[in-house]
């Protein structure tokens, strides 16, 4: 069984310690409004387009076999009704137009790219990070690529949102880092489009089958940015025995310009970001609560 990728981003600094290979799979089960990889919710291959490199010369509109591409106003469009990102106005595009999000992996070939990199990992402390998408959604065909990692002494984390099934990844996975939004289950329906029974009740499943994780808040603005939004999820976090770290993550605008790209509507368009001040509040908080 393959995997679809989105991404694979070597000499990673951000996603765990040392160096680290970060394979981003494609498809997420959730829908957060304010999500910066918009590219990656699909679990099938998906057409971006960017209209400010096109110097007009129509030869994607001759080749598209779908007839799903147009010159109007000066600008290529796609129709996305008809487009069904087979990725030909890719190839052709001698400017760079047009690329494709998404690529069909087995994972003995994933397993090639990373050990790639073994001597980086050996000599920083890295290795290979799964995120996302939602890597629990091909946890199926996950599962070979982390026991060859784990053969192979090669530390993985996985970045997930843990409201799926996870439990035969624990033996092969080194560290989870864990996103947990909000302890309002209303607020969570509303934003994200599902209950956050099971992201809380895995977490306690997580906890007590002693693994190794921590615990992140992506911090929104109108969504819970409050004091007592983050109250409630330290006094969660704190219940937990294991829980190696609760940090708090700034929202940000730069995954905006993408929902363009890649023609997909934008359900949260906060282009300000985080006031500074509100997330150093909230930091400060979260830190004299915790050693409390």
């Amino acid at each position: 069984m393959d995997l679809i990728v989105s991404k694979i981003q070597r000499f990673s600094l951000e996603d765990g310690p040392g160096i680290r290979t970060t394979i981003f799979l494609k498809g997420c089960n959730l829908r957060c409004r304010w999500c910066h990889n918009p590219e990656a919710l699909a679990s099938h291959p998906i057409l971006g387009v960017d209209a400010s490199l096109c110097d007009g010369c129509l030869r994607c509109i001759t080749m598209c076999p779908q007839q799903a591409l147009s010159y109007k106003d000066q600008t290529i469009q796609v129709d996305r009704n008809l487009c069904n990102n087979c990725g030909l106005c890719v190839k052709e595009c001698f400017r760079g137009v047009f690329s494709l999000c998404g690529s069909y992996h087995t994972a003995e070939d994933l397993f090639t790219k990373i050990v790639e990199d073994l001597p980086y990992y050996t000599h920083s402390g890295g290795g290979v990070t799964f995120s996302g998408g939602e890597p629990l959604m091909q946890l199926t065909a996950l599962m070979p690529l982390l026991k060859r990692c784990n053969e192979q002494g090669i530390s993985t984390i996985m970045q997930t949102n843990l409201s799926l099934r996870f439990e035969e990844s624990v033996p092969y996975v080194d560290h989870y880092m864990v996103d947990l939004k909000t302890m309002d289950n209303e607020k969570h329906q509303a934003w994200i489009g599902a209950n956050n029974a099971e992201v809380l009740e895995n977490l306690q499943k997580l906890d007590a089958m002693g693994a190794s994780y921590e615990v992140r808040t992506p911090i929104i603005p109108h969504f819970n940015d409050t004091a007592d939004d983050v109250l409630a999820l330290v006094a969660f976090v704190k219940t937990l025995r294991y829980c190696k770290h609760y940090r708090l993550l700034a929202y940000h605008s730069l995954g905006l310009p993408k929902y363009t790209q890649f023609g997909i509507s934008v359900p949260y368009d906060h282009s300000q970001g985080l006031d500074a001040s509100v997330y150093k509040g909230l930091q400060d908080l979260v830190e004299k609560e915790m050693n409390r």
